[in-house]
């Protein structure tokens, strides 16, 4: 009975006074967009890039979707795009074809909602902080998974003369089913935001961030 008391007691104090796990807790329920900055001065390093810590059950899900716009000057066009997710943190990253540009999605959580920042960079037009805005997912009373029939939308509207308005709908959702899986998709999420930030910096927009991806490879 003793012995027992004493475990209990120790987990007890872990858990109250360890600063480490009550940090990363925190951290994990409270993710934000990466930072960026708008002039790039200095030679970019990604290796030292301050790292945004998530959960180590990341990814849960991969959601593949479609984007759909359509602008005023009538101009149409479609986009699948493949996130990486779960209840605090979707993230996807879309390349143009021709290498000249790419945007990240980030869906962050707040409160209910999953509320997304798209930042795009490219080397024809100007790069945009917020590509669209108005993108979100209502998760009250529902998990990722029942939440997907919902359709996203958001507008972009320039200083000048130019519209677009957007949709994404959600087509399938796969889990991660074991530990190889979640492996496999780690270190996908590795590569492709290392290269999706540098393509980002090549075009002018700085990234101060990243998530700490690698952490959790270590970890699986």
């Amino acid at each position: 009975m003793m012995n027992k008391f004493l475990i209990l007691t120790n987990i007890a104090i872990h858990f109250v006074f360890n600063p480490l796990f009550i940090s990363y807790s925190y951290s994990n329920s409270n993710i934000e967009p990466l930072k960026t900055k708008s002039f790039n001065i200095g030679k970019f390093d990604y290796d030292t890039l301050e790292k945004v810590k998530i959960s180590n059950n990341f990814p849960k899900y991969r959601i593949a979707s479609e984007e759909s716009c359509r602008s005023n000057k009538g101009n149409k066009w479609k986009n699948t795009i493949i996130f990486f997710a779960n209840e605090n943190l979707m993230w996807a990253v879309k390349k143009y074809m021709s290498g000249l540009g790419v945007r990240i999605y980030m869906g962050t959580r707040r409160n209910d909602k999953i509320i997304f920042k798209v930042i795009e960079a490219h080397k024809k037009w100007n790069n945009l902080l917020n590509w669209i805005n108005g993108y979100s997912l209502d998760l009250k009373n529902k998990s990722i998974e029942n939440a997907l029939n919902q359709t996203l939308t958001g507008n972009y509207a320039s200083s000048g003369s130019y519209r677009r308005k957007c949709e994404i709908r959600f087509t399938n959702l796969i889990k991660t089913q074991d530990t190889y899986d979640h492996l496999k998709n780690i270190k996908f999420l590795e590569r492709r935001q290392k290269e999706a930030i540098e393509v980002m910096d090549k075009f002018g927009v700085r990234f101060l961030q990243k998530y700490d991806f690698e952490n959790i490879r270590l970890a699986v």
